[in-house]
């Protein structure tokens, strides 16, 4: 049997691909803000900490422990642009 095309292989596959997609499309916000945050770092505070607001505001009236959540919570709100 040829490994490629294992059903299980292929879905490990694309799940690590979009991992790694996403960690990079990350990395290189980060990089842009670094580099020309200057000028627009205000807007991306502000941007960035309504986001983690209203994440938290979704996290809230979900049915799991109170302690799960509240990790989460303060997370969130402790580090806006990496919380959200």
């Amino acid at each position: 049997m040829n490994l490629l095309n294992q059903k299980w292989f292929r879905a490990l596959f694309r799940r690590r691909v979009l991992i790694i997609l996403l960690l990079l499309l990350q990395i290189a916000f980060l990089l842009f803000v670094l580099i020309e945050g200057n000028r627009l770092s205000a807007a991306i505070y502000w941007g960035l900490t309504l986001f983690s607001l209203l994440e938290v505001l979704s996290i809230i009236p979900k049915r799991e422990k109170g302690a799960y959540k509240l990790l989460w919570v303060v997370q969130i709100l402790i580090f806006p642009i990496f919380g959200g």
